[in-house]
Formats: C-alpha cells, structure tokens, sequence
C-alpha cells in the first residue's frame, strides 16, 4: 500500500486526518504530491522528517514499517508505547482524529452513513475530554501544575529578592573601587552579581 498514489480522502482515512489538514501540509508546509495524487510512502517519511508533533507520527512509521527505535536505559523511545494516564490520552487523541477524519470525509461526498459517524467522533471527543480533565487533575495532585495565583506569588519573591540584592551591590562596591583598575572593578562586579543570583537560585 505505501507505493500507491492515494486521494487525499484517501490518505486522510490511512493517517486519520482531516483532509483540510492535508491541503494546508501542501500549501504551507510543502507536503510531497504527484498531481492530484500522493504518494503513501513519500508523505509519511515526510511526516516523520518535518512533523515532529503530529498524531500521525505512529501511523506512519507503522505504515513504513518502522519499529521503535532502542534506546539508553533512562532515555524514552520516539512513539515508544507507555502504560499509564498520559499513554492513554496520546490513543484517545489519535482516535478522535480519525473519527474525524472519517466523519468529515462522509460529510463531503453525502454519504448515508455520515450520522452515524459524526455520533462516533462525538463520543470519542467526549471520552478525549473526560481523560483530559483526569490528566489535568492527576498533574494538579502530583503538583507539577500549579494554580496561577501560587506561581504569580512565587515570581513575586524572586523578583522582590532579586530587586533587593542587585540594589546593595552599588554601596558595597562603591567603597573598594577607588584606585581600581577597570579590569579589576568588572571583575569585582561580575563576582557580586553571580552571588546575588545564586541567592535569587537558592530562594525557596
């Protein structure tokens, strides 16, 4: 199949995007096509040299016939299949785009079908959601996301520490820099500076 030239409803419903998608990758992004044709094998090695975050990435490389790349232990594996919450939500993503993608061509050629299939991407949209919200929930309780108000407090300090120590520098340099050479007066400043940083760093 990846030596055939496809209709771009035809390589949507192979890669699970939409075809408005497909046309602006030709428009915008230089997406490989022969005419009005495109070539399956072409456009998923394109996929995978210039589009780094699609969805379709695992669609693609399948489609080649490429298996997950080894990797050093502690190091995560391109498209690598993952257990857990975020693994989850990365194939409900990938779901809901090709049921869109199937919905849409549907709707473009009347086809009879095209309700029952706009039913089906809802309710994978609404699973997508439901897992989002769960995600976005997890990441709260691991507190790797954190409400604004609490990060707007935390710049707050650093920036007030950060105010208060460059403010010192110039009544604790002024007394030593008489007599000194420029070379010399740089160097005094820049240790000041590095050691009001650190202090900013170390600020909990």
């Amino acid at each position: 199949m990846e030596n055939e030239n496809l209709t771009a409803k035809e390589l949507s419903e192979a890669l699970g995007v939409g075809i408005a998608m497909i046309t602006r990758w030709v428009k915008e992004e230089n997406c490989p096509r022969e005419g009005k044709k495109y070539n399956l094998h072409e456009v998923c090695k394109w996929i995978l040299a210039n589009k780094p975050r699609s969805k379709c990435r695992p669609i693609a490389r399948n489609i080649l016939g490429l298996k997950t790349q080894k990797t050093k232990p502690g190091e995560k594996a391109e498209d690598q299949q993952q257990l857990g919450l975020e693994a989850a939500l990365e194939r409900l993503r990938n779901a809901e785009a090709k049921a869109h993608a199937k919905w849409e061509s549907a709707f473009n050629v009347d086809d009879p079908d095209s309700g029952t299939y706009f039913r089906s991407w809802q309710q994978s949209l609404e699973l997508l959601r439901k897992a989002e919200a769960s995600l976005l929930e997890l990441l709260r309780e691991r507190r790797e996301l954190l409400p604004t108000g609490e990060v707007k407090q935390w710049m707050g300090r650093q920036i007030e520490t950060a105010k208060g120590r460059l403010l010192e520098i110039p009544a604790k340099v002024a007394p030593l820099a008489e007599g000194m050479e420029w070379a010399e007066l740089q160097q005094l400043l820049e240790t000041e500076i590095r050691e009001a940083l650190k202090d900013v760093s170390d600020t909990p």
